[in-house]
């Protein structure tokens, strides 16, 4: 009889987990209610904060055990399980908890009181996540007998630790950061993340910064290799995005390193279809700023590289819109980086492949290969109306110049009447112009017009000119006159398209080579 009325008293044992002062420091044990009989039982209360800190990943819980109507001491064998709900019997167990500094069986108990520094076997963010938990304790004296199951208590977290449930707001004039997390812990592939952040909402970030100053809503600064701020989006939405409401960057990317190709202010990755990078301006036009806006003072403004598309732009609906656009006011030495585009290619693929009225992959309207040919499907325009071969020239000729043949081959300006020596003249603006390379380098060449119509120096020497007349060379360096009746064969250059009643000037002619 006696046991069984000991084994009642062990029922009220009264549980106070520790405030918030650390792993060792708790709140002083509250005793139970007077026993009376075995019936007369009381339950008490249960307080608990996470401990944690740099030290321990504990939290500290501290109980009162009365037998026969007193204290008890001596050793007694405890488990510690916390639950889902208060229901003896019901819900679902969360974690079983030991203490690494103290076993749990045979443990001391003086003058009723007793202490553990619990640590749960899963993760303290996995039980302690905002839901209501319950500790439930099972006793016994050491090594004897069943386990006697205390009901269960509520673990009420401290006044700090309630800001810490779902819908967290710290709103206060604080002079430094709000809140710091940092995690030097760095094992190789192993190495754990400051801040993970997950959600399912379909419409918003998971992560939201507000600036209202001048500084960036969410900085994310890097020593190493990885990102700063990495955003990996598993749906439809982009994984990091940035809004500007005003005159602000949504994104904005700094870096001082100087490795390119390589480090960039914003670096975006997809390894799927996706962009990497997608940016979009709703504004109306002609205010209405870029999607994604690249800037540099020294490198690239915009690195863009894809297995699939490197640079992916499209317009939609009706109006001004520009699916993509380059604009350039650089001014520097070196071509290819004063270019307003430029192309590298190091692959096997071409530098441009367009199509423009088919939605297939395979369909090209235009290309231009990696080794420099141009393929196109329609016409070539220009406002430029002759075709011009570069060829080798002395130096100080001008567009408009008659050239003829000199003794050693090059090009020179024209000094005699009716020469058979005459090849054309100088192209002002050559539509097409052959031997020439990419590098648009002439060094000693001059582009001489072959075919088409093209401006040329004119005197009325040997009478006024007419449309249609047929011109020569003149006397007059570098001029063309009127051929007259049955001029020499080898010595007309073309046709006159516009009139010179006297002197000298400028007029169309078409080059026509007998």
């Amino acid at each position: 009889m006696k046991r069984q009325w000991w084994m009642a008293a062990l029922t009220v044992a009264v549980m106070v987990l520790g405030l918030p002062m650390g792993a060792t420091q708790a709140q002083e044990p509250v005793p139970g209610g007077d026993l009376g009989s075995g019936d007369d039982l009381e339950a008490g209360h249960a307080q608990a904060v996470i401990a944690g800190g740099s030290l321990t990943y504990s939290f500290t819980y501290q109980g009162y055990l009365e037998r026969d109507g007193g204290p008890a001491n001596g050793n007694y064998d405890f488990i510690i399980t916390i639950w889902d709900t208060g229901a003896a019997g019901m819900g679902t167990q969360i974690a079983t908890c030991s203490d690494p500094s103290s076993s749990l069986i045979n443990h001391p108990v003086v003058n009723g009181f007793f202490s553990f520094h619990l640590i749960p076997n899963i993760s303290l963010a996995n039980v302690f996540n905002g839901n209501e938990r319950w500790v439930q304790v099972q006793v016994r004296p050491a090594g004897t007998g069943a386990y006697t199951v205390l009901p269960r208590q509520p673990i009420a977290g401290a006044p700090y630790a309630w800001g810490l449930q779902p819908g967290l707001q710290v709103d206060t004039l604080y002079p430094g950061s709000l809140v710091t997390l940092k995690n030097t812990y760095n094992s190789g592939t192993t190495a754990g993340s400051a801040l993970v952040a997950e959600s399912q909402a379909p419409t918003v970030p998971t992560i939201h910064g507000w600036h209202k100053g001048d500084g960036p809503a969410i900085y994310g600064y890097t020593s190493g290799a990885y990102p700063a701020v990495e955003g990996m989006h598993g749906g439809e939405g982009p994984a990091v995005g940035g809004y500007g409401s005003s005159t602000g960057s949504g994104v904005y990317g700094s870096t001082s390193s100087n490795a390119w190709p390589g480090d960039a202010g914003v670096y975006g990755r997809s390894t799927g279809r996706a962009p990497g990078v997608h940016g979009e301006n709703n504004g109306v036009s002609p205010n209405a700023g870029p999607g994604v806006l690249g800037k540099s003072t020294a490198g690239a403004g915009g690195q863009f590289e894809g297995g699939f598309v490197g640079v992916f732009a499209i317009a939609s609906g009706t109006g001004s819109k520009y699916a993509g656009g380059f604009y350039n006011s650089t001014s520097t030495s070196a071509s290819q980086y004063d270019a307003t585009v430029w192309m590298q290619n190091t692959g096997s693929g071409d530098l441009i492949w367009a199509n423009g009225n088919s939605t297939s992959d395979t369909d090209v309207d235009f290309r231009v290969s990696a080794n420099g040919y141009v393929y196109g499907d329609g016409s070539y325009s220009t406002p430029a109306a002759d075709f011009a071969e570069l060829l080798p020239a002395v130096e100080g000729l001008e567009p408009g110049d008659v050239l003829v043949i000199g003794l050693d081959g090059q090009l020179v300006r024209s000094s005699a009447a009716f020469d058979t020596a005459v090849v054309g003249v100088y192209s002002t603006q050559p539509g097409f112009l052959g031997g020439a390379d990419a590098s648009m380098h002439y060094g000693d060449k001059v582009p001489l017009a072959v075919v088409g119509i093209v401006p040329v120096k004119a005197s009325a020497v040997n009478g006024a000119i007419q449309p249609g007349d047929l011109l020569v060379a003149s006397k007059i360096p570098g001029h063309a006159m009127h051929a007259g009746a049955s001029p020499p064969v080898g010595t007309v250059i073309g046709k006159a398209l516009e009139a010179l009643p006297d002197g000298e000037g400028v007029i169309r002619m078409l080059v026509t080579l007998q």
